[in-house]
């Protein structure tokens, strides 16, 4: 089962760490090709298709993302959007997802975005979408 972690977190704002079996896909929004940005929503699933499907509404394809490998060990591959593929999703769209923690992770993305957009008009600025492959696992 799928779990999803909001853009607006409890109190504590920690991130919960990666379990080992679980594919990660969290969200950055802010200036593109850049590390001043602020994080969005996180989703964990064992489900690869999960991944794809929700790349496939963002436009990105997982094998045409950039790969980085890290020390811990965990392989990372990372894409930058624009904002609009974003403020596209609907929840009609989003519907056709098997994963229920999969459509809520992209309308809380949507959510995000439409509350940052406000701060970031430029179009400089859009989403990074990380995707961290579980731990052991060959990318």
């Amino acid at each position: 089962m799928a779990t999803f972690y909001s853009y607006l977190q409890d109190d504590r704002g920690q991130t919960p760490e990666q379990e080992a079996l679980v594919h990660r896909v969290a969200s950055f929004i802010g200036a593109i090709e850049s590390d001043q940005l602020v994080p969005g929503p996180l989703l964990d699933t064992q489900v690869i298709d999960d991944v794809h499907d929700i790349l496939m509404l963002v436009g990105l394809k997982y094998e045409e993302m950039r790969q980085i490998q890290l020390d811990d060990g965990h392989a990372r591959r990372v894409g930058w959007i624009a904002f609009d593929p974003v403020l596209a999703i609907t929840p009609e769209i989003v519907f056709a997802l098997n994963e229920p923690a999969a459509r809520s992770f992209l309308l809380d993305l949507r959510g995000a975005v439409e509350m940052l957009q406000v701060i970031f008009q430029n179009d400089q600025y859009g989403c990074m979408i990380e995707v961290i492959a579980p731990r052991n696992a060959s990318d």
